[in-house]
């Protein structure tokens, strides 16, 4: 694994009350992840072990709940892969949730997790929420009400994970989107040799200006703005 991420335990079992959160962590397999989630933890390191907003000191990790009670329909529902072709080359830890795959206030079964993916180091707890409101203005699939700097997660006994592999942090890829979207315009032709990284570039802007949601993915605009003729030589 390219990156190490830190991540602070606490003593206690699905107690959202407490604040004592001690002995950050830095986790660098699989199977520390499997460790730490023992108990409930945060993927941020706060003064004097207080769990805090106000007494947050740094974080090099970021977590998101993805929930997918967005839509009813299990063709737009979230799974880890396709969070993976989202944030593409973005290491990403996940923790199945204890509701995943299972009937909830009657509505079927599906997908519940949350991703953790590396950072570069942030020491303002300002900034960190900032950067998840970022990607949750991209990528609204999250739980938008999980977005503050003090987030706790729920620890499990049985440690359902999965782990897809990467080569920057989360920081870089927000960094390229920025950049991206300084010079994609829709109806623009794909330039040879840069297909994926424009294709990328459009789907994101679509997602933006329609409405955040997969369904935008059917627009017509989409086509439009695709040089047909690159694609259906290519």
């Amino acid at each position: 694994m390219k990156f190490k991420i830190t991540l602070t335990p606490s003593n206690y079992y699905q107690d959202a009350k407490k604040s004592k959160y001690q002995n950050p962590v830095v986790v660098e397999s699989l199977e520390d992840f499997k460790k730490v989630i023992l108990k409930d933890y945060a993927c941020a390191v706060y003064k004097n072990n207080h769990r805090s907003i106000d007494d947050f000191l740094y974080a090099d990790a970021i977590v998101f709940d993805i929930d997918n009670d967005h839509s009813e329909n299990p063709d737009n529902w979230i799974t880890p892969d396709k969070v993976s072709s989202f944030f593409y080359d973005v290491p990403i830890y996940i923790q199945y949730s204890r509701n995943h795959m299972k009937i909830k206030n009657e509505k079927p079964a599906r997908p519940k997790f949350h991703i953790i993916m590396p950072i570069d180091k942030i020491t303002d707890a300002k900034e960190y929420r900032a950067m998840k409101e970022k990607v949750y203005s991209i990528f609204p699939f999250v739980d938008g009400q999980a977005l503050d700097s003090a987030r706790l997660l729920f620890g499990t006994d049985e440690p359902n994970v999965d782990y897809i592999d990467g080569i920057r942090t989360l920081t870089d890829f927000l960094k390229e989107c920025d950049d991206e979207a300084k010079f994609a315009q829709l109806g623009e032709t794909i330039p040879e040799g840069s297909r994926n990284k424009t294709m990328h570039s459009i789907v994101l802007k679509l997602l933006t200006r329609y409405g955040l949601c997969i369904e935008s993915l059917d627009n017509p605009y989409l086509v439009r703005s695709l040089d047909m003729d690159y694609v259906l030589n290519h």
